[in-house]
């Protein structure tokens, strides 16, 4: 089961990357932070589903790798959810 959260989370990363990549339009400084925080969260996510494979083949018990990449993905999505928030206020201040 580990080995498919961890597809899935990188199916994400690599899903926010092209996403980003794809949707360049304005040079806004909000929009450039936004895609910094989106790459920066990304890679996060990438290594997140690495340690999820490591903790998953060392066969720790109680679904520990399970468990991380859930964590993972949820701070993953809860961290752009901040980012887009703090990126739109500091926007609308300037």
């Amino acid at each position: 089961m580990y080995a498919v959260l961890a597809v899935i989370l990188l199916a994400v990363a690599g899903f926010t990357v092209l996403v980003l990549r794809r949707s360049r339009g304005d040079a806004s400084s909000a929009r450039s932070q936004l895609e910094s925080f989106g790459y920066l969260g990304a890679g996060a996510l990438a290594l997140v589903a690495a340690a999820t494979v490591i903790i998953g083949l060392s066969g720790l018990p109680g679904g520990t790798a399970e468990l991380v990449a859930m964590v993972g993905f949820f701070a993953f999505v809860l961290y752009l959810g901040i980012a887009y928030v703090v990126a739109t206020v500091l926007t609308r201040r300037s």
